[in-house]
């Protein structure tokens, strides 16, 4: 606030707010201040007995006082100060609250956050206007008194989500705006009717234990279609139940049928849910604000809902649904709406039994994704072709046997990564054999069967600056001699990939952006080229090249380098006979007793082209720091 309009302010409350600092005084005005605050930040006592002739406070705040000492709260004090409406007690000593306070009929407004306090008296239940009661890092506090439930114009709770379940008859707090947790029991008073009259309930709801609901009226009971200001709901069954009887399954398809939300809701998640199917209201254009679907853990799940209806979904995330052997085109829906309009993020994973996904040549599907990521579907052959607008692609663990292609030519894919496809033998055909002007980061990883590089290898890719090529120990190199990476490459890693490696280092020497260099397990290795690294290179590392019998060549060119770290190269002899780079700040070598002995052993003879490294370290001995 401006000074002025500050000044202004407190020159008009004056006579009514107040605030004391570190020591109570008698300030001649008790009988008109409505408003009082303390805080007080040295190690002195705090007697609230000062506070008794402060008789028509309206506000008592106590604050701050992590170094001062209240002690206890006297009865006399809130049978004295009986018109309060608001109370903030926030001293980490106070450990009890006397029975006076269900005195206090016109409190709206209880803070205890951060206080000491063990149990609450049962008199607070008789605090019938209360709207707010904070219990916030209230760490000693165990359960909250039965009589809570008399607070009937209570509208902010907030405590854990532990004291919170253990409150019977919770339902009686129809004002009730946020409730994060319900857990479901078969015992009275924690029946998930007790949510049957808290339509006031807003933001995020998760509801657990489903399984606990006994058939479909108890849950339609719930009358969760009548909550409009929830938008975010969370329907959960317990995981890994043992569900063998078909009576159990159906009864749990007509539970979910019956815990339909309102048609507003904006994010819905579905977890450990064991019917064969999903409720028809999943999927229907009614739900037209939806933008965000978790759907997990679907344990006997064998068809999709027609999700591509909904408008305005934006992330969806399908994981842990067994059963599932086709995705068709009732997925994606039919009709006006349909193929997923406005979806950006897709994420399928977790679908052992997932064989196909079927979609018609239709440009209209998935017209706006940028993020998708198919992870754990060993018997997916193939994926359908995607749209120009993706961005990012993770391909984890599925059964490709090549990549997929995309829809058109101006293609936005950025960063692609595929990992564990163990049916993936070229990169010949797909996505990689297009035009992919803006893709810049690009990791194969662990697919050990795969043999063909694309046509043109990889300098095609102009933008790309980031390449990992991982365990691919059958990936070869293109039979003519043509360059494999493009000239905008400034971070290459190669690991177990020995039948690529040396024409990869071949093609280092042309890359004039290239920052970092990391090659692993390659056992193909002998040397570097002769004609060195690029002279922009910043970190160089070596690692597990156990036939390498020298250090790169020309070293002392590369006036980037700052970094070098050689690792279990155990028959490199020795460095370069030039020398080191004077620009190198940091060399660390393990597992190359060779080059140890000829820098730091007896006799020492290469230690004098270290002499001018600030930071040398041989396996866990710091020499030079």
């Amino acid at each position: 606030m401006h000074d002025a309009i500050h000044d202004l302010a407190q020159s008009l409350s004056v006579e009514e707010c107040h605030r004391l600092e570190c020591g109570l005084r008698n300030v001649g005005l008790e009988k008109k201040i409505r408003h009082l605050s303390f805080s007080c930040t040295h190690s002195m006592a705090t007697s609230v007995d000062s506070f008794f002739k402060f008789k028509k406070l309206r506000s008592l705040l106590l604050l701050k006082g992590l170094k001062s000492r209240t002690g206890g709260i006297p009865d006399e004090l809130f049978l004295r100060l009986k018109c309060l409406r608001v109370l903030k007690l926030r001293r980490r000593d106070i450990e009890e609250l006397p029975n006076s306070i269900g005195s206090l009929i016109q409190l709206r407004y209880l803070d205890l956050a951060n206080t000491g306090i063990r149990t609450l008296p049962q008199s607070i239940s008789k605090l019938y206007n209360l709207q707010t009661l904070i219990l916030r890092n209230c760490n000693f506090l165990s359960e909250i008194p039965r009589g809570i439930t008399n607070l009937i114009h209570l509208r902010h709770l907030e405590a854990t989500s532990m004291l919170i379940s253990g409150i019977a008859g919770l339902g009686c707090l129809t004002c009730l705006q946020e409730l994060e947790r319900f857990i479901v029991r078969k015992d009275g008073g924690f029946k998930i009717t007790e949510l049957k009259d808290m339509n006031e309930l807003r933001g995020h709801l998760c509801i657990q234990n489903l399984e606990s609901v006994v058939d479909r009226k108890e849950a339609g009971e719930a009358n969760l279609h009548a909550k409009e200001h929830l938008s975010f709901l969370s329907l959960e069954w317990t995981k890994d139940r043992d569900l063998v009887l078909e009576d159990e399954i159906l009864c749990e398809e007509e539970v979910l049928e019956d815990l339909q939300p309102h048609h507003e809701l904006r994010e819905l998640k579905v977890m450990g849910y064991a019917g064969t199917k999903l409720p028809n209201w999943i999927g229907n254009p009614s739900f037209c604000y939806l933008e965000t679907i978790h759907l997990s853990n679907l344990m006997r799940c064998k068809h999709l809902p027609p999700l591509g209806h909904l408008p305005l979904l934006r992330y969806l995330d399908i994981g842990g649904v067994p059963g599932l052997v086709r995705i068709g085109q009732e997925f994606h829906g039919r009709g006006d709406i349909k193929g997923f309009p406005s979806l950006i993020e897709l994420v399928l994973e977790d679908m052992p039994a997932l064989e196909e996904w079927v979609c018609s040549d239709d440009d209209e599907l998935l017209p706006c994704l940028a993020d998708l990521e198919i992870a754990d579907c060993s018997k997916l052959r193939e994926l359908p072709c995607l749209p120009p607008t993706i961005e990012r692609l993770r391909i984890s663990g599925v059964g490709l046997t090549t990549l997929p292609d995309l829809r058109g030519s101006n293609c936005q894919l950025s960063s692609l990564n595929v990992y564990d496809c163990p049916n993936l033998t070229s990169l010949q055909s797909g996505l990689l054999g297009q035009q992919l002007k803006a893709i810049e980061q690009l990791a194969i990883i662990d697919c050990e069967e795969l043999i063909l590089l694309p046509p043109e290898g990889f300098k095609d890719l102009v933008s790309l600056k980031s390449l990992s090529i991982y365990n691919c120990p059958k990936l070869v190199p293109l039979e003519d001699d043509k360059r494999l990476l493009p000239r905008s490459l400034t971070e290459l890693r190669i690991s177990s990939s020995s039948k690529l490696i040396n024409r990869l280092l071949a093609d280092c020497k042309d890359l004039a952006s290239l920052k970092h260099l990391r090659v692993t397990d390659c056992a193909a290795l002998y040397r570097f080229p002769e004609e060195g690294l690029p002279t922009a290179l910043e970190s160089l590392g070596v690692f597990r090249c156990y036939n390498l019998l020298l250090l790169p060549a020309k070293l002392q060119e590369l006036h980037s380098l700052t970094s070098m770290v050689i690792g279990d190269c155990h028959q490199v002899q020795c460095s370069p006979e030039e020398g080191l780079p004077m620009e190198l700040k940091d060399l660390c070598a393990y597992g190359c007793p060779l080059l140890k002995e000829y820098c730091v052993g007896d006799g020492a003879a290469g230690w004098h082209k270290l002499m001018h490294i600030p930071r040398v370290q041989f396996d866990d001995v710091l020499l030079r720091n």
